[in-house]
């Protein structure tokens, strides 16, 4: 069995991924793979349907990325099927970087702070408009 090289693999959530091509543009990257059947497809479509995905390359450390862009083709069906993916991925925004939950959680406490304050606010308005008669 051969030495895998890193130079024709990417890394998506830890696991290896053959590449046919890669472009990288600057913090952006276009890649192609290609995979056989429909299992091969299935696999590569959930790795890709992921919100944001951890992608190493070579012996770059991981980067939070997101897909911009997946044009797929495909030939063939069942499992002599070929599919190929022109995937295009890009730095994944700041906030998706924090700890699961975390973002989510603080909104939630300013919303709810807001909503005590309206709450409050209406109360006083209602209390000062009532009419004496």
């Amino acid at each position: 069995m051969g030495t895998m090289r890193t130079d024709d693999f990417i890394f998506i959530d830890g696991q290896a991924v053959r590449l046919t091509s890669l472009a990288p543009d600057g913090d952006a990257l276009t890649f192609v793979v290609i995979v056989r059947g429909s299992g091969g497809r299935d696999e590569m479509q959930a790795i890709l349907g992921r919100e944001t995905l951890e992608v190493a390359l070579g012996e770059a450390p991981p980067r939070r990325m997101q897909v911009t862009d997946v044009d797929l083709r495909s030939t063939g069906t069942g499992p002599t099927a070929v599919h190929r993916f022109a995937i295009q991925l890009e730095p994944a925004p700041e906030a998706d970087t924090a700890p699961s939950g975390t973002a989510l959680d603080d909104l939630d406490q300013r919303l709810a702070r807001i909503e005590r304050k309206l709450d409050a606010i209406i109360a006083r308005l209602d209390a000062d408009t009532r009419l004496p008669f």
